[in-house]
């Protein structure tokens, strides 16, 4: 007598990934899916808009989704950070982004809190951005570029 092979379900992933894209999603499959919040802090953002900016992708897709964070170099102990937070306030007033300003709290911890939901897929510039995982969402880190992109299309592969 062989022991039974029992075939296990979905992986919470695939759940959220084939919910978001229409289609059953499985591990190693590769979807693009509609993103419910992208965040970057004053240590990735910066980069990231001037790339948007260069590439003169200047609409951001949701930007009531979409954070800034100043509070992993605040407060600004150089000329050059505090430009950086200069031209985070000014981009997110500009464009209608989400501001979390210096004192406001972390950026992973502030999602967890009051952005992340079950479900949600989440992309951030930041590495503890997989900390939304534990409410039930799919969330990841990704670097300067593809949160650009991101922020930009409202997407991500």
């Amino acid at each position: 007598m062989g022991r039974e092979l029992k075939v296990m379900g979905k992986t919470l992933a695939e759940k959220i990934l084939s919910a978001k894209s229409d289609t059953e999603v499985y591990a190693g499959d590769i979807v693009i899916v509609p993103l419910d919040l992208v965040f970057a802090h004053d240590s990735t953002g910066p980069l990231a808009l001037r790339q948007l900016i260069e590439s003169n992708l200047n609409t951001i897709h949701n930007p009531e989704r979409s954070i800034l964070f100043i509070d992993h170099s605040a407060p600004s102990s150089v000329k050059e950070l505090s430009n950086d937070h200069l031209f985070l306030r000014s981009f997110a007033e500009e464009k209608g982004v989400v501001l979390s300003d210096i004192g406001e709290g972390i950026c992973h911890q502030i999602v967890a809190e009051s952005f992340a939901s079950p479900g949600n897929v989440i992309v951030g510039a930041d590495s503890h951005t997989v900390t939304g995982g534990a409410l039930g969402a799919f969330a990841t880190g990704m670097g300067s570029t593809d949160v650009a992109i991101a922020l930009a299309l409202g997407k991500t592969w």
